[in-house]
């Protein structure tokens, strides 16, 4: 049982400390830094597939 308390106690952490591991951080500004990323990625994609649907909709048609 002493161990327990003793597991719980090491994994506590104080208002304090977490305000300054967050401020040192600043999880908020990588969160939103990694998601603009993910962002411009797929608006890439999402030019790449038109432009192909494009392209292949000008070749099929010149087939004809």
């Amino acid at each position: 049982m002493e161990q327990i308390s003793e597991f719980i106690q090491d994994g506590q952490v104080n208002e304090h400390e977490l305000d300054e591991v967050l401020e040192e951080f600043d999880i908020d500004e990588l969160l939103e830094n990694e998601i603009k990323a993910i962002l411009t990625d797929v608006t890439k994609t999402k030019i790449t597939f038109q432009a192909i649907q494009n392209s292949r909709r000008y070749l099929s048609n010149g087939k004809r």
